[in-house]
């Protein structure tokens, strides 16, 4: 589950880490609760910001540096996310307002940060450059002294399921105390509907915190791929159609070319053609057309796919399992109209077929 209590602006900071550390006692204590922790940036919320950041000893050029996805946590976040700890350690209680500033990064980050090192130990600089949701936050609000790096995480698509993990660092809550948090619970399987007594744990402690939504990571999850699957069904829909017209197409055009040959087809009836060759003749019309058609086609999606890339989830516009598997479909579809047809042809009265012409 998903709740967000949002704590007055204007509350000191260490009021606000005294807030959140009680609250996560007081929630990690209620029934079915198996574990708690809160973030800025909970998965697929679409608030996530961005900060530019450079290695300790590198020069500083205006907001030069790389930009890097920023999750604020506080401790427990990555147990309670599943997030596995890859290196070095993660968030704990002597990460405090007055200690060394800390932070955890990704396995991406620090593959392209420090190739073929240990990133642990290493120290980072804010250089200034922030954007995101919290772009109008004042810059003086993130310290420009280094920050060290402890620990490695493994990577996570937080903000969008269809892009690759980019380079990410975690910032521990107690050092930053934002007022505005998302608390992360999760719950055994029978726990039941705890939204609320969540609502009253949090208005227990202080009556005046507005609690702005409770919602499910399922929930989250669907909604955050809505607009995919919307798309995905509509394509395949147009996908189906497109199948059908291509069968009535093909079956159109073998009738048509039947009927034009029908004085030629009762003439090698008439002079002894047996039916079957008649039905091969007629099927090699038919399947040389068929290869025309999917030659081009091919030629043609294989260009327009590519304007299609930024709406595929972990396949290439080139993938070619999918254009086989379309090959197979719309082809196969094809020669069974063009196989019914020249079951026809075969079966026409030589007679009537001369006596027609």
């Amino acid at each position: 589950a998903s709740v967000s209590p949002t704590v007055a602006e204007e509350t000191p900071p260490q009021q606000i880490d005294a807030f959140y550390g009680q609250l996560l006692d007081r929630v990690r204590a209620m029934p079915g609760i198996t574990a708690a922790t809160s973030t800025y940036s909970p998965p697929l919320a679409g608030n996530g910001f961005r900060m530019t950041l450079i290695e300790e000893g590198e020069p500083e050029v205006g907001d030069g540096g790389r930009s890097v996805a920023t999750v604020i946590v506080r401790d427990d976040y990555f147990r309670t996310m599943g997030i596995p700890l890859l290196a070095g350690r993660v968030f704990d209680t002597s990460d405090r307002l007055q200690s060394v500033h800390v932070a955890v990064v990704n396995e991406t980050m620090a593959r392209q940060f420090w190739p073929g090192q240990d990133p642990v130990g290493k120290q980072l600089v804010h250089t200034g450059g922030i954007d995101g949701s919290v772009g109008s936050v004042d810059r003086a609000f993130f310290p420009r002294e280094p920050y060290t790096v402890v620990g490695v995480v493994g990577d996570t698509r937080d903000q969008d399921l269809g892009r690759p993990p980019g380079p990410t660092w975690y910032r521990p809550h107690t050092q930053l105390t934002w007022a505005h948090q998302y608390l992360v619970i999760a719950t055994q399987p029978n726990a039941g509907n705890i939204a609320g007594p969540l609502r009253e744990l949090v208005w227990s402690l202080d009556p005046t915190v507005a609690v702005a939504t409770i919602r499910t990571l399922d929930s989250q999850l669907t909604e955050s791929v809505a607009l995919p699957r919307f798309r995905t069904l509509m394509f395949g829909s147009f996908a189906v159609v497109a199948c059908l017209l291509s069968a009535i197409g093909v079956y159109s055009v073998i009738a048509l070319s039947v009927v034009h040959r029908q004085r030629e087809i009762g003439i090698k009836l008439a002079l002894g053609a047996d039916t079957a060759r008649v039905v091969r003749q007629t099927m090699g019309s038919g399947g040389r057309m068929v290869a025309t058609g999917a030659a081009l086609g091919l030629g043609v999606a294989l260009v327009g796919a590519r304007f299609l890339s930024s709406m595929l989830y972990e396949v290439t516009p080139t993938d070619p399992l999918t254009f086989l598997l379309v090959l197979v479909t719309v082809g196969g579809i094809a020669l069974a109209a063009c196989f019914v047809r020249a079951v026809r042809a075969g079966r026409v009265d030589p007679a009537q077929s001369l006596r027609h012409d």
